[in-house]
């Protein structure tokens, strides 16, 4: 009797412990630079998982110690690619961050990517290679897929519900006012990766601040064309052990194509030789770990006017987020455009890029490292940028004296002058292919050049596709039957060249392709002569133009345009379909059925947005199945309230005229448009010029007009919720910011909770 009140007590004791133990789940929780609020459901939801992840045992113990022992790294990676920090606990979610992880449906490695994800994310699989099992690359590779679905969404909360049923699915349940949203709510009945996404940094958070450092660590040695056995010499280590910590590659010797990184597993006490070994070899291969060095300072933004600011390399430093252009990043970061052009080694025709981080203070006079050896076409601005040292130095230190391009794997001296006796020098485990990149043309043995010949006809088809947001080359191939290498040669791309957005590219085409491509001006076919074989391989520079022939006898057809699809590149380790979240929409009681006519550049996720609705609505409407794709002229059902019967499509093909008034940009321009930048560049022929306040723009199909309505218009108001933004009211009530802010005489886009805003006169 006595052991048994012994052994209950115990037990008790035991549960009470743990119960200590555990985190209290707050009502709202920051993850992801978003305020999650959970209501009683979600909370208690997210408080059962957080128990179940820390159930004591020991598989629980190696989980901590390799998050103790991989977590520095993946940080560092998400913040070089500018991705919320908490986003890492995905890996843990997915893979336990177990390097060789394989899910039912065959995801595999720390992120779970599927081949054909891995292979579009520029993910190596071979028989001897598997990039999703590397720790740099894979974590790269979700970090830039992550970055390209918040490119959509605008949210971090609907990019992580993405990463496991695709931009596709998570667009048909997450609410449309998440866009742009500090600030949401999961409901009674919350997706489960959510839960355990949250879950996990609640966990996990407070565990990590409980337990003992761990008594190993991880080195980062660069290995870059190296064999194990000479790795394990460099180091005086044990070989079949570096090999388990990098089972991404089984063959003898690294490859060359890369700066690959190999894991060195090691007690704290050796690391710092080991450290040294690997910093000095990094710094004579001229080998960049991880540069720039970038550190975010704004943490929550709810807008694209909002700047986000970095310290990069030490320096202040802003981010070019979409739309902007040197103006708005100048007056965001408060110096003149003379002064950012003058600090970014920038003239007025160079253009800004998306994402990356520009300088607010002046450069250094010298590099961190000694020599920087060149990889992937970089130009001398990339590496100037990259290492923080003025254009004209690097110029200087390398003798150079105008913009001249610079070869794969050449060495860049950062720190001094090259002297005039030393020759320009190559690292030579990046020599290019020779018949890419020789000066002399060379014989090529005709029986290895083999040149795929067209089965019937002797003419083969192209046609210019223009390159959608989410495109790769690996997608491109796929859609248009054709290899990865058909499209560079087509197209004159090197080995390394990746293709940007809305780049015009020359496809091979046989039959209407099945999902979208887009063609605005240039659609028709061309007949293009197929190529018989290869004699020579011709210098890059010198490599003559392909002639292209056009028909004569038969008028061009225009080729239908249809609208992208989002597809759904990852597929998690559950094999079953997430359940689907019953998303509110808060349609009035008058609600009836309206008609939307498709306008150019429409999809089903921003139609959606307009109608205050979901895609699955929609679709379900008009009886369309999830595969179905959207086409320019259709005419859609869509739920409308106030009993309007007919809804036409906000845009105008008309031409008109923009005054341009002070503040205002391109992408403002755009946004209340509802067109391109790029189309009011073409139309105005713009170039990289900006605009100036006074200057008279031209506008296509851009004229709002109102959809016609059956009862006379009265005013109507919106109570602002927590979390709610300007953009997102202004989005759901089909107006624009500037009317809001004029309706109630607002000067700022500044909202307070329960506020009565005039949102229809």
């Amino acid at each position: 009797m006595k052991k048994c009140v012994l052994s209950l007590v115990l037990t008790f004791a035991f549960w009470i412990s743990q119960a200590q133990n555990l985190p209290e789940i707050p009502s709202t929780v920051e993850f992801a630079d978003v305020h999650v609020v959970l209501s009683s459901e979600a909370r208690q939801k997210v408080s059962s998982e957080v128990q179940r992840l820390l159930t004591p045992s020991s598989y629980l113990n190696q989980k901590l110690e390799r998050m103790q022992l991989f977590f520095p790294i993946i940080e560092r990676i998400l913040e070089e690619e500018n991705v919320p920090s908490d986003l890492k606990y995905l890996a843990v979610l997915e893979s336990d961050l177990y390097a060789d992880a394989v899910s039912p449906t065959k995801a595999v490695g720390y992120w779970q990517f599927k081949d054909f994800t891995a292979k579009e994310m520029n993910l190596t699989i071979s028989d001897v290679q598997d990039d999703r099992k590397n720790l740099h690359l894979s974590t790269r590779a979700a970090a830039q897929y992550l970055k390209k679905n918040n490119q959509i969404f605008k949210n971090w909360i609907s990019s992580t519900l993405s990463y496991t049923i695709g931009a596709g699915g998570a667009a048909n349940l997450v609410p449309v006012d998440w866009s742009f949203s500090s600030e949401i709510k999961l409901d009674k009945n919350p997706h489960p990766y959510l839960v355990k996404a949250i879950a996990h940094k609640l966990a996990f958070n407070h565990k990590l601040t409980q337990i003992s450092p761990t008594s190993k660590t991880i080195v980062e040695y660069p290995g870059r064309g190296k064999k194990w056995s000479e790795i394990a010499r460099e180091l005086n280590q044990n070989e079949i052990q570096i090999k388990q910590a990098n089972t991404w590659f089984t063959s003898h010797t690294l490859p060359t194509d890369k700066d690959y990184i190999v894991l060195i597993r090691t007690d704290k006490s050796s690391a710092p030789q080991i450290t040294e070994k690997a910093n000095d070899l990094a710094k004579s291969e001229g080998i960049s770990l991880g540069y720039p060095k970038l550190k975010r300072q704004t943490t929550v933004v709810t807008s694209t006017d909002q700047p986000v600011f970095y310290e990069i390399n030490g320096k202040k430093g802003i981010m070019a987020q979409t739309g902007d252009e040197v103006a708005t990043l100048a007056r965001k970061g408060k110096v003149s455009i003379y002064k950012f052009l003058s600090l970014n080694d920038l003239t007025d025709r160079d253009r800004i890029k998306d994402g990356t981080v520009y300088y607010l203070q002046k450069k250094n006079k010298k590099g961190p490292i000694p020599y920087h050896t060149v990889t992937e076409k970089q130009s001398l601005w990339d590496v100037s940028h990259m290492y923080n040292i003025r254009l004209k130095q690097l110029k200087k230190f390398n003798r150079i004296e105008k913009d001249e391009p610079i070869e794969l794997g050449r060495v860049l001296w950062l720190q001094k002058k090259r002297p005039k006796n030393t020759p320009i020098q190559y690292n030579k485990t990046l020599v290019a292919p020779p018949e890419v990149y020789t000066t002399e043309p060379k014989e090529v043995a005709l029986a290895p050049a083999v040149v795929e010949k067209p089965a019937v006809e002797e003419k083969t088809m192209f046609i210019t596709h223009r390159v959608l947001e989410n495109e790769t080359l690996f997608s491109l191939a796929k859609k248009y039957s054709t290899t990865v290498e058909r499209l560079r040669e087509l197209n004159k791309l090197g080995p390394f060249e990746n293709i940007k957005y809305n780049q015009r590219l020359i496809v091979p085409y046989t039959e209407e392709p099945q999902d979208d491509w887009v063609e605005d001006e240039e659609t028709q076919p061309v007949l293009m002569p197929a190529k018989k074989e290869v004699a020579k391989a011709e210098p890059l520079k010198e490599e003559p133009k392909r002639e292209v022939e056009t028909p004569k006898k038969e008028e061009p057809k225009r080729i239908e345009i249809t609208t992208p699809v989002l597809e759904e590149p990852v597929n998690r380790t559950e094999s079953k379909p997430a359940p689907k979240v019953e998303v509110p929409t808060e349609i009035p009681a008058t609600s009836s059925v309206g008609r939307h006519k498709v306008a150019k550049g429409e999809t089903f996720f921003s139609i959606a947005r307009k109608y205050n609705t979901t895609v699955q609505e929609i679709r379900s409407l008009n009886n369309m199945s999830a595969s179905e794709t959207l086409k320019f002229g259709t005419t859609l059902k869509v739920p409308v309230s106030g009993g309007e019967e007919e809804v036409r499509s906000s845009v105008s093909t008309v031409t008109k005229t923009h005054t341009v008034a002070r503040g205002e940009t391109l992408f403002s321009i755009s946004k209340k448009y509802g067109v391109s930048v790029n189309d009011i560049k073409e139309l105005n022929n713009l170039g990289n010029s900006g605009i100036q306040a006074g200057q008279k723009l031209k506008i296509s199909g851009s004229e709002e007009k109102p959809a016609p309505k059956t009862s006379t218009s009265t005013t109507a108001y919106h109570v602002v919720k927590s979390g709610e933004t300007l953009f997102s009211i202004a989005n759901r009530y089909g107006v624009t910011v500037n009317q809001l802010k004029a309706w109630n005489n607002m000067k700022s886009n500044t909202l307070v909770k329960g506020k009565k805003l005039i949102v229809k006169k």
